[in-house]
C-alpha cells in the first residue's frame, strides 16, 4: 500500500508569535522613520479538502523571508502612501518593518503582495515533485484603523473596523500508474472559469525527480484572493504531459459536488488514476459498466480518443468529450466503416474542438464515424482532410444512418476542410460532402450544422465509371426523406466535378436530393464548379424523379457557378440545377442573392432553377421566392429565374443580368413551357446580342405537352437589348414558337420593344396572347390596376407594384 508524505514546507508569510522589537511609535511624526510590526495567526492558512472523498494530511507554514515588503496607503487618499522593508524576522513568524510614517488618517489598506505585476496564474513553473518555492502569497487589511501594529488576519481586521482578503493554494495530488519523473506538466482545466477569472492553469514541471521512484505526485499553483463558488456538476479535467510532445498526456476526468475554494487556505485536489473508471493510454481498457449512460466513456486526449477503436462494442455507445483534442499525427480510423456496421453511439461533443482528423484511402466510408448511427451533438471539427477513395466519404460520416439505426446530428461544425473522392471504372458511383457522404435513413436528422470557414469539396470521377456520383458542400446525396435544418456551408466552399457520367451533381449545400427530405432554413455560399457533368446549383445539384421534396427559408447567399459543359441539357440553376419531370418539389420562401453563374456551353440556365421538369404544375411550385444582384452567362434557354419550365407564384427577379450565348433569353423565363406564371415580375437587364427569342419576361413561348403553359398578373420593366435577323426581340416575349394555352394581364414597360418579338410563321395567337399591356403610359401600376390586378397580393400604392 502506498503511503502519502505528510510534511510542513517553508513558505513566506507570518503566524502568531510575535518577535520582540522596537516599540511602536504612538502617532508618530509624517515622513519621520519608524518601524511596525506584523503577524498572522496559525489558522490563517490551513488545508481544507477540495471533495470529501480527497484530501491528505498536511499544510503550510508561512515564515517571512529577505526583501518582503508591505505597502500602506490612506483609505480615503491614495497619494497618501509608504512602503515598509523587512528588517528583522527573516525565516520566523513575526516580522519588523521599516519605513517613513504616513500623514495620520482615518483608516489604512494594508497590502502584502508577492505577486508583483503581470503574473500569470494559468501558467505557473514549479521547480520539482512537491516544491513551493514558485508559490507566491498575497495579503489586504482594508479599511483598518492603524498600522503600526497588526495581524493579518480576518479577526484582526473585524476589530479594527475593516476586512481581510488573500490568496489561496491550490494543490493537486495524484497518485499515478507512472513515474513521476515521466510528468513535465499538468493541466488541470475546469468547465467553469473558477482558477483566477480563467478555465485553465497549466504547472510545468522543470526538474523531474528522476532519483524518485515514486507514483505520487504533488503540484502547488497560487490562487488570488476571494472565494470562488464552484457549481454542482462542474467538471474537471486533469492531464499529464509525458514527453516534449504536448499532445501526450494521460487524462483523468470527473464531476465536482457545489464546493467553494477558499481564500486564505490550500484547496486539495486528490487523484487516484488507477481506479478511474476512463479510457487511458496506458490501460487501453474497457471495464464491465463503461461506455452506459450513466457511466460513459471519457474523452480528453488523443490517446483516449484512439482508444474508442478497440473498446467500441455492438449497440450504442455512450461517449462524452471533456477538452479539446488534437488528432494530429494520426491516421484515423473511422470508428463504424466495417462489418455489419453496428456500433452505435451517444457522442457528446460537450462543445469542443477535435483538430486535425486525418483519414486516408483504404477506409469504407471515410470519415469520423464511418456510419453514423446514433446521435452526435455539440463538435467542432477544425481542418480535417478526408481523402475518399471510392466510397461514400464526409467529415462527419460517409453514411448518416444506416441498418436499424437513425443517425441524429445537432450542433455540429466544419472548419477548413478538404474532402476528396476519386471513383474508378469498377465502382459504381459515390457521394461526397465536408458534413457527409450520404444521409441513409428516413429518420435521420441534421439541426444546427454548418460548413464554415474555407473548405474545399473535391470529386474527381473519370469517365468510365459505372454510374454517377453526386457532390455537394453539406451533403453529397440524401438517399432517404430525412430533414435538414438550420444548417449552413459559408466562406468560399468549393465543390468540383469531373465526369462525363449522366446524372452527376454537384451543389453548393446538396448535390442530390434523391427522397422526399424537408430542407429548412438553411443556407450556402459556395463557388460550385462541374466542368464536365450535368447537372449543377448553388444549393442543389439534382432533385431526382418522384421526389416529394420541401425546401423552406433557404437562400443561396452568393459565389461563383461554374459549369463547362457543352449540352443543351446540362442544367445549371442558382438554387437548384435541376429537378427531374414527376418530382413533386414544393419551394416555398427561398432566394437567390449575388450568384454569379458562368455556363456560356451548357444549356438550361436559370438564376433560380435550371431545369424544373414538365408536368409539375402543382407539385414544383415556387412560391415567394426571388433572384437579386446576380449575373448568368448561359448557353441556350438561359432565364432571370428558371431556364425551362417551372410554375411560379409571388416570385421575382431584380437587379441581375442575362447575358446569351445561344437562342432563348427570358429576363423571367427562358423556355416556357408546361408551366404555370402567375403574379410575377422581372427587372432584369437581358442582352441578347444576335441570338433568337430574348424576352424581357419569357425567351421562347410555347404551349405546354403535359399541362397548359399560362402566365398571367405578371410585369417585365428591365433593358431588352439584340438584334436577331428574325426581329425576335420582345419586351415581354422573344418568340412564339408554338401558341400557349394563355399569356394575359401582363404588362411590358417597354416603349420601343413590341410586346411579342416574333412568331412561326402560320401561328394565331390572337386569342391566347390578348389583354397585355405594352408601352410607357401613366404608371405600371395604374396599368396593373386597369388590368385588375388583386391588390390582396399587390400593393398599388406606388408607382410600380410590390409583392405583399
Amino acid at each position: 500500500m502506498k503511503k502519502y508524505l505528510i510534511a510542513t514546507f517553508a513558505f513566506l508569510a507570518v503566524v502568531s508569535c510575535v518577535k520582540e522589537g522596537p516599540a511602536p511609535v504612538e502617532n508618530p511624526e509624517e515622513g519621520k522613520l519608524i518601524t511596525i510590526s506584523a503577524t498572522i495567526p496559525a489558522e490563517g492558512i490551513t488545508k481544507v479538502d477540495f471533495e470529501e472523498t480527497g484530501g491528505h494530511a498536511g499544510g503550510l507554514k508561512l515564515t517571512w523571508k529577505a526583501g518582503d515588503k508591505i505597502t500602506i496607503t490612506d483609505a480615503s487618499n491614495p497619494a497618501n502612501t509608504q512602503e515598509f522593508t523587512l528588517t528583522d524576522g527573516e525565516g520566523t513568524v513575526s516580522g519588523i518593518f521599516t519605513g517613513k510614517a504616513l500623514a495620520a488618517a482615518s483608516s489604512y489598506n494594508i497590502v502584502y503582495n508577492d505577486f508583483g505585476t503581470g503574473f500569470n496564474y494559468a501558467e505557473q513553473t514549479q521547480a520539482t515533485d512537491g516544491s513551493m518555492d514558485h508559490l507566491k502569497y498575497a495579503a489586504t487589511l482594508s479599511g483598518v484603523d492603524t498600522y503600526e501594529s497588526f495581524s493579518l488576519s480576518e479577526a484582526w481586521a473585524g476589530t479594527h473596523g475593516g476586512t481581510y482578503t488573500t490568496s489561496a493554494i491550490l494543490r493537486l495530488r495524484a497518485d499515478i500508474p507512472f513515474q513521476i519523473y515521466e510528468v513535465q506538466a499538468v493541466y488541470i482545466k475546469s468547465d467553469a472559469p473558477i482558477f483566477a477569472g480563467g478555465k485553465e492553469i497549466k504547472v510545468n514541471i522543470t526538474t523531474p525527480a528522476e532519483a524518485e521512484e515514486s507514483d505520487i505526485l504533488t503540484v502547488y499553483a497560487s490562487l488570488p484572493a476571494d472565494d470562488v463558488a464552484i457549481p454542482a456538476g462542474t467538471g474537471l479535467v486533469i492531464q499529464f504531459q509525458v514527453s516534449d510532445n504536448p499532445l501526450d498526456k494521460y487524462t483523468s476526468y470527473r464531476t465536482l459536488p457545489a464546493m467553494t475554494l477558499k481564500s486564505g487556505k490550500v484547496n486539495s485536489i486528490a487523484l487516484d488514476c488507477n481506479n478511474d473508471q476512463n479510457i487511458l493510454k496506458y490501460a487501453n481498457k474497457v471495464l464491465d459498466d463503461i461506455g452506459t449512460v450513466d457511466n460513459p466513456y471519457i474523452i480528453g486526449d488523443q490517446h483516449q480518443m484512439d482508444a474508442l477503436h478497440a473498446n467500441l462494442a455492438d449497440g450504442i455507445n455512450y461517449i462524452k468529450v471533456v477538452d479539446d483534442i488534437d488528432l494530429d499525427g494520426i491516421d484515423w480510423e473511422p470508428l463504424n466503416y466495417e462489418g455489419t456496421y453496428d456500433k452505435g453511439v451517444y457522442f457528446d461533443g460537450g462543445n469542443h474542438i477535435i483538430a486535425n482528423l486525418s483519414v486516408g484511402t483504404g477506409y469504407n466510408y471515410p470519415s469520423f464515424f464511418g456510419v453514423v448511427n446514433g446521435t452526435v451533438k455539440d463538435v467542432t471539427f477544425e481542418s480535417p482532410v478526408i481523402q475518399g477513395g471510392s466510397y461514400n466519404s464526409g467529415v462527419v460520416g460517409g453514411y448518416i444512418g444506416t441498418g436499424s439505426y437513425d443517425g441524429i446530428c445537432s450542433g455540429i461544425t466544419v472548419n477548413n476542410a478538404t474532402v476528396s473522392i476519386t471513383v474508378d471504372a469498377s465502382v459504381k458511383g459515390r457521394n461526397v460532402g465536408a458534413f457527409a457522404g450520404q444521409i441513409g435513413t428516413a429518420g435521420s436528422s441534421i439541426t444546427d450544422c454548418h460548413v464554415s470557414g474555407i473548405t474545399s469539396v473535391l470529386n474527381t470521377t473519370p469517365s468510365t465509371a459505372t454510374s454517377a456520383s453526386n457532390a455537394g458542400g453539406f451533403v453529397g446525396f440524401t438517399d432517404k426523406a430525412t430533414s435538414i435544418t438550420d444548417c449552413t456551408v459559408s466562406g468560399t466552399v468549393t465543390v468540383t466535378m469531373n465526369t462525363t457520367k449522366t446524372g452527376c451533381s454537384a451543389g453548393g449545400f446538396i448535390g442530390n436530393v434523391g427522397a422526399a427530405a424537408s430542407i429548412e432554413g438553411c443556407t450556402a455560399a459556395a463557388n460550385v464548379s462541374n466542368p464536365s457533368s450535368y447537372y449543377t446549383g448553388g444549393f442543389v445539384g439534382q432533385v431526382g424523379a418522384a421526389v416529394a421534396a420541401e425546401f423552406t427559408n433557404c437562400a443561396f447567399l452568393g459565389g461563383n457557378i461554374t459549369a463547362g459543359r457543352s449540352n443543351n441539357n446540362s442544367p445549371v440553376g442558382g438554387f437548384i440545377g435541376r429537378i427531374t419531370a414527376g418530382a413533386g418539389v414544393t419551394i416555398t420562401n427561398c432566394y437567390v442573392d449575388d450568384a454569379h453563374i458562368d455556363a456560356p456551353n451548357s444549356g438550361r440556365i436559370g438564376g433560380f432553377i435550371g431545369d424544373a421538369g414538365y408536368n409539375n404544375v402543382v407539385a414544383n411550385s415556387f412560391v415567394s421566392c426571388h433572384v437579386s444582384n446576380s449575373t448568368i452567362s448561359g448557353g441556350i434557354n438561359s432565364g432571370g429565374f428558371a431556364g425551362t419550365y417551372g410554375s411560379a407564384s409571388k416570385c421575382y427577379v431584380e437587379s441581375t443580368t442575362i447575358t446569351a450565348n445561344a437562342d432563348s433569353a427570358g429576363g423571367f423565363i427562358a423556355y416556357f413551357e408546361d408551366s404555370i406564371i402567375t403574379n410575377c415580375y422581372a427587372t432584369a437587364t437581358v442582352v441578347g446580342g444576335s441570338y433568337k427569342n430574348i424576352g424581357g419576361f419569357i425567351g421562347t413561348c410555347r404551349i405546354g405537352k403535359k399541362i397548359p403553359s399560362q402566365a398571367t398578373y405578371c410585369f417585365a420593366n428591365g433593358t431588352v437589348s439584340g438584334s436577331p435577323t428574325d426581329n425576335s426581340v420582345g419586351a415581354f416575349i422573344g418568340g412564339v414558337a408554338v401558341v400557349p394555352s394563355s399569356v394575359t394581364k401582363n404588362i411590358a414597360w417597354n416603349s420601343t420593344l413590341p410586346f411579342v418579338g416574333s412568331v412561326a410563321t402560320g401561328l394565331d395567337i390572337s386569342t391566347a396572347i390578348t389583354g397585355n399591356y405594352c408601352g410607357t403610359s401613366g404608371t405600371i401600376t395604374s396599368q396593373a390596376i386597369t388590368l385588375g390586378w388583386d391588390d390582396t397580393i399587390w400593393n398599388l400604392s406606388g408607382s410600380v407594384p410590390t409583392l405583399k
